[in-house]
């Protein structure tokens, strides 16, 4: 659920950039017609973090582009390589591919952690 939290917070940050000063009836119409509208917790679980969403948000800034990532990105992010890799222009499946090493460690590390069997 956190992974699609934080592209709906990188969705509502380039709404309200784009558009300026929104009322919460003109934030909720845009929302409908996104394609976030449509994920579902579950969805976005099974897919997990995409970064196309934030390099799309950030390509498509009309104004404010310098400000898009805040300290609360990297914070959101783990750390500022995320950031770092758009601003190079890296795709998103070799950002993807970039923490690939450190969640297999994670799963190595948790595994003697858990309660239940993993599914």
């Amino acid at each position: 659920m956190s992974r699609d939290l934080f592209s709906r917070y990188i969705w509502l940050i380039d709404t309200i950039k784009r558009y300026g000063a929104l009322t919460r009836e003109q934030i909720n119409q845009l929302w409908i017609r996104s394609s976030f509208s449509g994920i579902s917790d579950a969805d976005a679980l099974n897919t997990g973090f995409d970064p196309a969403y934030v390099i799309d948000a950030y390509s498509h800034m009309q104004r404010g582009a310098d400000k898009f990532f805040s300290r609360f990105f990297d914070k959101l992010a783990g750390n500022a390589s995320i950031r770092r890799m758009i601003l190079l222009g890296t795709p998103a499946d070799k950002i993807r591919d970039s923490w690939a090493d450190e969640v297999y460690r994670f799963k190595q590390l948790r595994h003697k952690y858990l309660l239940y069997p993993e599914k």
